[in-house]
């Protein structure tokens, strides 16, 4: 009876926090997200200062979240997303405003793919 106990808690506290690990991928991943939309927006609109302003506050976001990241994903994608939102930061300065664009682009979307990699689906298990 002990050894089935010690089963079903065990069980109930992987499920729960795996369920607490993706809601704070998707929650933390979503506020990145929006900050690098407000990024892009802006190099959109050729305000290249507000872009610096709101990319440089994306890094600052970014280095807040990558050690927790690092301990919950593999360290290539945390490394590409870093390569992606340094170079983005160089061509925002540079105002190279296609370059900029689409390493925005590859930042957001390597952001946003996280938490659907590391979600429990069928697909993930085979």
């Amino acid at each position: 009876m002990r050894g089935v106990l010690v089963i079903v808690v065990t069980t109930t506290a992987i499920i729960l926090l795996g369920t607490t690990t993706i809601h704070y991928l998707e929650r933390t991943a979503a506020d990145l997200a929006e900050e690098l939309l407000a990024a892009q927006q802006a190099i959109m609109g050729e305000e290249w200062e507000l872009a610096l302003d709101r990319l440089n506050a994306s890094l600052t976001s970014w280095q807040e979240l990558q050690p927790a990241w690092s301990i919950l994903l593999n360290h290539k994608e945390i490394d590409e997303i870093q390569i992606a939102l340094e170079r983005a930061k160089e061509y925002v300065v540079s105002r190279d405003k296609t370059s900029a664009l689409a390493e925005l682009a590859v930042a957001k979307m390597l952001v946003e793919h996280v938490p659907e990699k590391e979600r429990l689906t069928w697909s993930n298990i085979f």
